[in-house]
């Protein structure tokens, strides 16, 4: 697995990508979409790292073959902490 992580101005980047064959993307997040509207008793107990990473993050882009993954998370202002 391969994690850079870059601090911007206004901004963090994470970018991670692992050796493995990857996934197909647009398959896996309707997946996840469909999972998501389900009761919270009847979803999976695994493989929420997708849902998580797109409620915590700003922007996301995966590559085209799935094994990596583009993160940003913007800075707040300082009017947003008060």
């Amino acid at each position: 697995m391969h994690i850079v992580i870059s601090f911007l101005k206004r901004s963090i980047v994470f970018r991670v990508r692992d050796e493995g064959q990857g996934f197909d993307v647009d398959k896996r997040l309707n997946e996840l979409y469909e999972v998501s509207k389900l009761p919270i008793e009847e979803q999976f107990d695994h493989g929420r790292g997708l849902l998580l990473i797109d409620q915590i993050m700003d922007d996301i882009a995966f590559s085209r073959t799935g094994n990596e993954l583009l993160m940003r998370k913007w800075q707040s202002h300082e009017t947003d902490r008060e």
